[in-house]
């Protein structure tokens, strides 16, 4: 007699599909709790580039909008939008600071569901979301920083891909208004992530190309209209990038200075360090967290997007090509010299997430193997963390803010309110104090309602690591005082 795996009883009560759901509630909240080990940890501390963002937020709440951050050139502020409205209940708030970029994550797993769940199965669906829910080690730490245009970068990516492959499922003739719509708000999720951040012409560039080949391809009568609609999106979406540089007669185009680096050596940090680190495969550290077991998991997961690049290629080119061309084009960019945190991948993440999974999905081709095969994808993603966690980081909660936390309670204990310093303790110093220490950036400034307050009388404060440490501290005006990673320079009261 054969038993549906669906509906088959455990131990008299428990049916399988039970059994994987509670599997699938013990990941989700493991995941969530990898994040609060990250937060509570030395790499939970808040940093300046944060505090842009909550500053941001700020200003939103008082009727200052912007679209580009503030001292930047490019990158947008969504963040600071969804930061906005808390910010004007709360105030300064470290924890919704924090909560912000996971609950992004989530929207982002939440997204990946909605598309496999069109291209396979639910269960399977389901099973990828988790996968993409727990990240690996610097997948999870990167959602935990409040940055700005990387969150909802990825989350406008996977919007994108979502309204490509929806509109790409109505057959020839049918639901055209349907299908105008649909392009047209992915024209906007693609414009508004290229807004972002302009490394999503890694993912949009080729995926427009495949939606302008398909639409030709079917042959309609309104493909030109369809194409309009499409474009259209895409400027609405991007807008505030390209006013920004109407305004300021195209400053984007002055990318920061990097120290030069061959194509051929982008790309292959890109291969060998950038996606195996944003696949969970290597660790904080940077090796790789199951040696050459991770290696093999590593190999089988190209193939497994591979065949889902083979698999996807007759009704959905758009996301194929993406997936294939979006590292290349990514490697492009001369920001691909730092690949050590894994956050690049993001713009490149949705389309070779799809095909990786649908590939995994054709692979296992017994259907009772596919729930097994991907929730265990999840459960070795869920290890890997904790593996790398246990590795990396202490095995209890510490606070990572406690060396600019002393610094503050050590410039208020000796009346002062107002400090210069480096940019790596001023903003974050103003947020973290609320206030009482309004700390004025040396460079880069931000924002001139903090940066004009100190006056070179105040005390300064840097890293202690600041190649002009010594000078000062041979400034007989000056007294040193050492609280962490950073150094305080008091004037000296002069009797």
């Amino acid at each position: 007699m054969l038993v549906d795996t669906e509906t088959s009883v455990l131990r008299g009560r428990w049916s399988l599909t039970t059994v994987w759901r509670c599997v699938g509630l013990l990941i989700a909240v493991a995941g969530l709790a990898a994040r609060a080990w990250l937060v509570r940890s030395p790499l939970g501390g808040f940093d300046s580039d944060e505090a842009t963002t909550a500053f941001m937020g700020r200003d939103v709440a008082h009727g200052k909008f912007a679209g580009i951050v503030a001292g930047n050139n490019y990158g947008g502020t969504l963040e600071a939008y969804v930061y906005a409205p808390f910010h004007w209940i709360l105030g300064n708030n470290l924890f919704v600071a924090k909560a912000i970029p996971t609950a992004l994550w989530a929207v982002a797993s939440w997204c990946l569901f909605v598309i496999l769940r069109q291209l396979t199965e639910r269960t399977w669906a389901i099973g990828a979301g988790l996968a993409m829910w727990v990240g690996g080690p610097w997948m999870a730490y990167l959602n935990t920083r409040f940055f700005l245009g990387y969150g909802t970068g990825l989350v406008c990516l996977f919007l994108f891909a979502m309204f490509v492959v929806r509109a790409a499922g109505f057959a020839d003739g049918e639901g055209h208004r349907s299908v105008s719509r649909v392009l047209f708000f992915a024209g906007v999720a693609g414009g508004a992530a290229v807004w972002q951040h302009p490394l999503a012409l890694a993912t949009v560039f080729p995926a427009s190309i495949g939606v302008a080949y398909e639409l030709f391809r079917r042959g309609k009568s309104q493909s030109i209209l369809d194409i309009g609609r499409y474009l259209a999106g895409l400027v609405v979406g991007v807008f505030p990038f390209l006013w920004f540089n109407i305004r300021t007669s195209f400053s984007s185009r002055t990318a920061p200075s990097q120290p030069p680096m061959a194509y051929l050596d982008r790309f292959r940090g890109v291969v060998a360090q950038l996606v195996p680190r944003s696949l969970g495969l290597r660790g904080l550290d940077g090796g790789w967290i199951f040696g050459p077991v991770s290696v093999v998991l590593f190999v089988v997961l190209a193939v497994s997007c591979l065949v889902g690049a083979y698999k996807l290629w007759a009704t959905q080119r758009a996301v194929v090509l993406a997936a294939l061309f979006g590292l290349p084009i990514l490697a492009a960019f001369p920001a691909l010299r730092v690949v050590n945190d894994g956050r690049y991948f993001i713009f490149a993440m949705p389309a070779i997430m799809v095909c990786l999974f649908v590939g995994a999905h054709a692979l296992s081709a017994k259907r009772s193997r596919h729930v097994a095969v991907v929730f265990s994808y999840s459960a070795v993603l869920l290890v890997a963390t904790y593996v790398s966690l246990l590795h990396s980081l202490p095995h209890h909660f510490v606070d990572p803010n406690a060396d600019i936390k002393s610094a503050i309670h050590e410039i208020n204990a000796r009346g002062f309110h107002h400090v210069q310093a480096d940019y790596w303790f001023a903003y974050r110093a103003t947020f973290l104090s609320d206030g009482t220490v309004v700390a004025s950036s040396l460079g880069p400034n931000r924002f001139p309602d903090i940066d004009s307050v100190a006056l070179p009388t105040d005390p300064s404060v840097f890293s202690s690591t600041d190649p002009g440490d010594a000078a000062r501290r041979a400034d007989p005006r000056l007294e040193a005082v050492v609280v962490g990673e950073f150094t305080i320079f008091f004037p000296k009261v002069v009797a």
